[in-house]
């Protein structure tokens, strides 16, 4: 619990920076200055605190967002993060990678929880950043969007940006939340035609979805044949036909009532 001694002297710090009293260090950053002081970057700052040498008094920061090392700053000197918007994240995980700062990370990572930001125009660019920045914590968060969202995110034709192995890691998932088995597999039908290249070994991966069994290697050899437009169409009709097939038919081989086809889907 915060005491009123630790607002206070919370306060002051803030106005010390705000005012740059007593300051004894300059960081710049591009065109930018921010006079600081010593104690406060290097015990926040294991990168900071590496770099500067006893008798220096300035130090310069490539690489990094001017907006975002002002928020950083401010975070080093109060613990508060700016309001988190789908235009800062990444300059603000960058910075606290250069700056070797865990606790801001962590804010970032606790403060993203609580905010709406993931849409279908941006969660794939969001789970990249959390790879690259190695954030389990915002990787989560945008796996259960897409498990929630998967199929508007088909709709909305956003499904084609994915990699085979997305794609594929998704379509496996047991909460994967489908309003019928057959949207993934229209969902996966689309991807293949949207694509420039297919390799043996991810059509092979493709048809072992649990919901398609149904492709023999006679087909496949067939596939492999031709060219890549061709095989994607190909590949996708068989999938659509073996589909209709098997959900039209009982084993004994008497049709059943009537059921959507992927014909009532296009």
């Amino acid at each position: 619990m915060e005491t009123s001694h630790q607002t206070h002297f919370m306060a002051g710090l803030k106005r010390a920076l705000d005012e740059g009293s007593h300051s004894d260090l300059t960081v710049t950053v591009g065109d930018a200055s921010f006079p600081c002081h010593r104690i406060i970057v290097k015990s926040m700052s294991p990168y900071i605190k590496e770099r500067l040498s006893a008798g220096d008094v300035e130090m310069a920061l490539e690489d990094v967002d001017v907006d975002a090392f002002k928020d950083t700053l401010n975070f080093m000197y109060t613990g508060v993060l700016p309001q988190l918007r789908e235009d800062n994240i990444a300059a603000l995980l960058n910075t606290a990678k250069l700056l070797q700062m865990d606790d801001l990370q962590l804010a970032i990572e606790e403060e993203f929880g609580h905010r709406d930001i993931i849409g279908a125009h941006n969660y794939l660019s969001l789970q990249a950043l959390a790879i690259k920045h190695n954030s389990s914590f915002i990787q989560n968060e945008v796996y259960k969007f897409i498990l929630f969202h998967f199929e508007y995110i088909w709709k909305k034709g956003e499904l084609n940006a994915m990699s085979f192995n997305q794609l594929h890691h998704f379509a496996l998932r047991n909460d994967l939340i489908l309003s019928s088995e057959f949207v993934l597999l229209k969902a996966l039908v689309d991807w293949i035609l949207a694509q420039n290249q297919l390799s043996w070994d991810e059509t092979k991966l493709l048809i072992s979805v649990p919901v398609m069994p149904l492709i023999t290697e006679e087909n496949i050899h067939e596939i492999r044949c031709m060219d890549q437009m061709e095989a994607n169409q190909r590949l996708s009709s068989l999938l659509l036909d073996t589909w209709e097939r098997d959900h039209t038919t009982d084993p004994d081989g008497a049709t059943e009532a009537p059921i959507p086809t992927y014909k009532d889907y296009l």
